[in-house]
């Protein structure tokens, strides 16, 4: 990992409370044709992954709000509600060290989801998703690193942050300094 020059990243965030008629993928839908006017897809990579051939872009949405990152080499975000229900799903994906670290934990829940959209986020940017376990995937809080463990001298900087009960995760080969947000509100 690059340890010279730290970037800022804008992390955009969209509220689309008010959207369509309520449900995830409508909102989902208005939200994409906001952000085809901030940047350019042009089509997608071998494993599905949009695509543009002026940037990186990376995009996720949870609940009301959907986030937006664009950087000039791969990137990947994810921003989850912080909610009980969702974390019985969730502690599947972490590895046994990390669930000793969650248990130590003052706060739970707040550890679990960092964890996961860290994980989730640099998923993203190698573009795979979720075709691999994600209890494979190392996350590094003390350094700010997550890594493969099928491949430790890949590590890339990951930071997340709390916003109004939800985690945001941003991954990058760059040395992330810092995330700095704009919101944005979609009306009807």
């Amino acid at each position: 990992m690059k340890t010279d020059n730290c970037e800022t990243v804008i992390c955009h965030i969209l509220d689309h409370s008010d959207l369509g008629d309520g449900t995830p993928r409508s909102s989902e839908r208005k939200a994409s044709e906001y952000y085809r006017n901030l940047s350019c897809c042009i089509g997608e990579d071998e494993n599905g992954k949009p695509i543009s051939e002026k940037t990186y872009f990376n995009i996720s949405h949870s609940g009301k709000y959907t986030v937006f990152v664009t950087s000039d080499e791969p990137i990947g975000v994810d921003i989850e509600k912080i909610d009980e229900k969702l974390s019985q799903n969730l502690d599947k994906a972490l590895n046994e060290k990390e669930i000793r670290y969650m248990k130590l934990s003052d706060n739970r829940l707040t550890y679990l989801f960092r964890m996961w959209t860290c994980k989730e986020a640099y998923l993203k940017m190698i573009g795979l998703g979720l075709r691999i376990d994600p209890s494979r995937i190392i996350v590094d809080f003390d350094c700010n690193e997550v890594y493969d463990s099928e491949n430790e001298s890949a590590r890339y900087s990951a930071i997340s942050l709390n916003y109004q009960n939800y985690i945001i995760s941003v991954c990058s080969p760059k040395t992330i300094g810092n995330i700095e947000l704009t919101h944005d509100t979609l009306n009807k």
